[in-house]
């Protein structure tokens, strides 16, 4: 099914600001239950928050979401995963990036099966189980030379190629 797009060519914002600092604290005093059920469910609660609030616009208004997130693994995060169907993964073309793709990849695939077990226990949203698709990689800060990537950067390239996933041609 092709998605219907309303073309207005609208763009709206939502930037980043200091009231987010603490965010992630906030949220983590909420994970905890007194048992190990109610932990799962807190954890469910906590994660679905965003994917609940995106639900509640106007889906005549957008076609699309993006979420910015920063490059950890931390609750708001978590949440933008359970949020999105899609995940596009910018990287720069070095050790330390092309290194945190696996890592990335890794914590998602623990972050969609613990999530989706817990939603079994979820008696009221037992079918909100989760199945962002990964979409690839988009190197970014890319230093052309001759037509191709410099040296330096062609071989986190063709590694982060190798691992399987797609590598979008920036």
């Amino acid at each position: 099914m092709k998605p219907r797009l309303a073309g207005r060519g609208e763009l709206h914002l939502i930037p980043s600001h200091l009231g987010l600092i603490n965010v992630d604290l906030e949220l983590a005093t909420e994970l905890g239950g007194a048992s190990l059920k109610q932990a799962k469910v807190n954890f469910l609660k906590v994660h679905r928050r965003l994917s609940e609030g995106i639900k509640k616009l106007d889906s005549t208004k957008y076609d699309l979401v993006l979420i910015d997130c920063p490059p950890n693994f931390n609750i708001a995060r978590k949440s933008a995963i359970v949020a999105i169907n899609y995940i596009l993964i910018p990287a720069k073309p070095d050790y330390l990036s092309t290194l945190g793709i696996d890592y990335l990849t890794r914590n998602l695939n623990e972050l969609i099966h613990n999530f989706n077990e817990y939603a079994t226990l979820d008696a009221d949203k037992p079918e909100q189980t989760i199945e962002p698709e990964i979409l690839g990689v988009i190197f970014t800060m890319i230093q052309i030379r001759d037509g191709q990537p410099i040296s330096a950067q062609r071989p986190y390239i063709a590694q982060t190629r190798a691992l399987g996933g797609p590598v979008f041609n920036s």
